[in-house]
């Protein structure tokens, strides 16, 4: 409910699948809105956690194992990953340094990243967070109330349905629309 939505498109080199624009769905059930409720809170609260030190150094130096290569060795991705491990501690939140984000920076990386390729993977994990969240607080909302239908009137044409009388601020009555037109205008409508 939450996920980007994809559609099928076909193309010059065949058929492929894209993101489209994701829309909260209608008519959400109540039971929907409080699960959703309860997952935005959970997840503002996961976002303010801050990672320590020894979480990113342990995801950094896993994230090195898996991709270290010839060219550079387990020991210098544990001098890197540590390195790396107090500047990522400050800047983003626990959340971000999960077993799946290791899988899929793992799976992405062929080589030990560099520092600026690191910051940028772990960015989309932030957005994705944030994108994640925004769309639980959108889906906890209450349903707004629908428009009330239009009034057909005897001779046939439809008349939208009554609003609230505005009032002046200097009046205890309604103002005509003429009044009211005046008065935006800054003309004295006093009796």
């Amino acid at each position: 409910m939450i996920a980007d939505p994809t559609e099928w498109v076909s193309g010059t080199f065949g058929r492929f699948e894209r993101p489209t624009r994701w829309l909260p769905s209608k008519v959400v059930p109540d039971e929907i809105r409080r699960a959703a409720a309860l997952a935005c809170s959970e997840r503002v609260a996961l976002l303010a956690v801050k990672a320590t030190r020894r979480i990113t150094l342990e995801w950094v130096v896993s994230l090195g194992v898996l991709t270290a290569g010839r060219a550079l060795s387990i020991a210098d991705a544990k001098t890197k990953a540590s390195a790396y491990a107090d500047i990522l501690a400050e800047a983003y939140p626990a959340a971000v340094f999960t077993v799946h984000t290791l899988r899929a920076a793992a799976s992405e990386f062929r080589f030990f990243p560099s520092f600026a390729e690191l910051v940028e993977r772990l960015d989309m994990e932030v957005r994705k967070l944030n994108r994640e969240r925004d769309r639980l607080a959108i889906l906890a909302r209450p349903t707004p109330e629908p428009e009330p239908a239009l009034i057909v009137e005897d001779a046939g044409t439809p008349m939208p349905p009554q609003r609230k009388a505005v009032t002046s601020p200097v009046l205890s009555h309604p103002l005509s629309k003429e009044q009211l037109d005046a008065w935006a205008r800054g003309v004295d409508i006093s009796l």
